[in-house]
């Protein structure tokens, strides 16, 4: 008999001690949501300040868009890559597009 209740009074606090650390996971995820990690960017679906300044540029060659701090760039044109840029000249031998 004394074994039984040792037993039940051990399920009872391990019981215990997961209902509050469930409760302690649970209050920290809220808090986690509500603020977002603390990291104090874009929520999802939004764009974020850099998506929107960076401007996109077409290839000259391929018409491939190219962010334009990636583009190569000479007299007005832009390319993706010094592959397009040789073709476009008439430099190297990259097929077309």
């Amino acid at each position: 008999m004394r074994r039984l209740l040792v037993v039940v009074l051990i399920l009872y606090l391990v019981w215990r001690v997961l209902a509050i650390v469930g409760r302690s996971l649970e209050r920290r995820s809220r808090e986690i949501s509500e603020e977002g990690f603390g990291v104090k960017g874009p929520r999802k679906g939004e764009a974020g300040p850099e998506a929107q300044r960076e401007r996109l540029v077409p290839c000259a060659h391929c018409g491939t868009l190219v962010p334009a701090s990636r583009a190569l760039s000479a007299d007005g044109a832009s390319w993706c890559s010094p592959r397009c840029r040789d073709a476009a000249r008439g430099d190297g031998d990259a097929p077309a597009p």
